[in-house]
Parts: structure tokens; C-alpha cells; sequence
């Protein structure tokens, strides 16, 4: 049954086109939300065809993600292998393999997630993760 939903969301992600849809494109909503949260202006934004807009921090490893209108929704870190519980890094390998990135997730409620990154020819499938490895979402971008 893994195998199947695993196969089913490469299938949907390898005919999906591109789903980044502009780079750099400044969104006034975002940028006035961002700076007055973090007193920090962003330095790039990527726009996404499911509305979200990622807001990239003058650090190289953290973004943050908020909807077109400027609703802020989480932020999100870079983090090695070893800052991730045993439990998400040992359902992330069995299904994923090795190599993933990992991200430390912070909602705007003040929920901790952490997500992997997997690329599958042209598609990107981001997997959400609560501490304990149970699998919270997931995104094909």
C-alpha cells in the first residue's frame, strides 16, 4: 500500500509542470507582513502555483511561507540529518533513501514540524513530519 501511494505521488509529481512560477517578483503583501515580523526586509521571493509565496531571509539556510495576500503561515530552516529526531529520519530514509534535505518547520501557530525535501526527475515532494515520525502532509511543487 506505501508502494502504491509512493508511486502514485512520483506519477502525479513527474507530470506536473513546473509549479514554481516566478522568481523575484516582489509581492508588496509579503514583503510589508515579512518586515514587520522579522524587522528584516527578505531578499528573494519564489511564487508557487498553490498561492504560496517563499520569502527567503537573508541567511542562506531559513525561509519563510506566506500566502499571496500576506498571511504569514510557518518558517522554515535548513538543518543536518543529526538535528532531526531518530523517528522522522528513519521513515524519511525507508521511504526516501538518503538523499533529502531536512527543514526545522515553525507554523504560525507554534507548531514544530520538520519536513524533507525529495527531487524525482523534474518534481519536488516536500513531506511534513510531527517530531514523533508520524507523517503530518505533504506538497508536490
Amino acid at each position: 500500500m506505501k508502494k502504491l501511494l509512493l508511486t502514485s505521488l512520483f506519477a502525479v509529481a513527474g507530470l506536473a509542470v513546473s509549479a514554481q512560477v516566478q522568481n523575484n517578483l516582489e509581492n508588496a503583501s509579503v514583503k510589508s507582513t515579512f518586515e514587520s515580523k522579522f524587522n528584516a526586509a527578505p531578499v528573494s521571493y519564489t511564487t508557487y502555483e498553490d498561492g504560496t509565496v517563499h520569502a527567503k531571509h537573508a541567511t542562506n539556510n531559513q525561509w519563510s511561507v506566506f500566502k499571496v495576500d500576506g498571511t504569514y503561515l510557518q518558517t522554515e530552516t535548513a538543518v543536518s540529518a543529526s538535528e532531526v529526531p531518530a523517528a522522522v529520519k528513519q521513515d524519511a530514509s525507508q521511504r526516501f533513501g538518503n538523499d533529502i534535505q531536512y527543514r526545522k518547520v515553525v507554523t504560525a501557530a507554534g507548531e514544530e514540524l520538520y519536513s524533507i525535501i525529495y527531487v524525482k526527475g523534474t518534481g519536488t515532494v516536500e513531506v511534513y513530519y510531527k517530531p514523533s515520525g508520524e507523517m503530518h502532509s505533504r506538497a508536490i511543487r
